[in-house]
């Protein structure tokens, strides 16, 4: 498995540094499942896709203005996306769905539980690998 590249998380790298390293982040994601599509706040349609994903889910603030990738998977790795954050966080639509006063109360802000961008790297190419698994081989 190729080497993880450092999370652009600091801002005392350059911006193209961070740029650089956000666009590894993106060639890792897109080399897992050929229908992965990943988008970094650099591009134009990133604030449209996030829009779309947040919904009528009203977030933290930090959970917008601190967004730097979007990760859109499909269907057959369980997860619908990944919402990367600066400092190393990440979340999935499934941590929105779990989170107790979101489903409490609507009225509340989404804060939902965050892990490292390395964990969720794992796990889709974990998932990917069993998904490929599963094809059955052509019988001759």
């Amino acid at each position: 498995m190729k080497e993880i590249p450092k999370n652009p998380k600091k801002f005392s790298h350059s911006k193209d540094l961070r740029i650089k390293l956000l666009n590894e982040w993106k060639k890792l994601f897109e080399k897992v499942h050929g229908e992965i599509k990943v988008y970094l706040y650099t591009e134009e349609m990133f604030k449209d896709i996030l829009t779309e994903i947040y919904g009528d889910i009203d977030f933290e603030s930090g959970y917008y203005s601190n967004a730097r990738i979007i990760v859109i998977l499909p269907e057959e790795l369980e997860l619908e996306y990944l919402v990367g954050l600066t400092n190393d966080h990440m979340f999935s639509h499934q941590e929105v769905l779990e989170d107790p006063l979101l489903a409490e109360n609507r009225n509340y802000p989404c804060v939902p539980e965050y892990f490292k961008w390395e964990k969720f790297y794992f796990d889709i190419c974990k998932i990917s690998e069993e998904r490929k698994r599963e094809i059955p081989f052509p019988v001759p």
